[in-house]
């Protein structure tokens, strides 16, 4: 969920998770899986984004969605001149 956020956020900006939901339909045992994930929303402040988790033969094994708000990145903090 969280690399599906990163295609919509701005370079000057980061996010923090603030809700995160899985919901698990099936057991899916030692085999690979396929997860799609998608941006449902995404505003100056808060990214949607949900996702499905698929076995092999479309099997959906789980689903998960999560709000991500968006924060401006911190000024570098720069450090004392040394004084002569």
């Amino acid at each position: 969920l969280a690399f599906a956020a990163m295609t919509v956020i701005p370079a000057d900006r980061h996010y923090r998770t603030t809700q995160l939901q899985v919901s698990f339909l099936r057991v899916g045992r030692n085999a690979p899986l396929d997860i799609h994930a998608q941006v449902v929303a995404a505003t100056r402040q808060m990214i949607t984004v949900r996702a499905s988790f698929v076995l092999a033969g479309d099997r959906l094994i789980a689903e998960a969605s999560a709000q991500q708000i968006v924060l401006a990145m911190a000024s570098p903090v720069e450090a004392p001149l040394a004084a002569s």
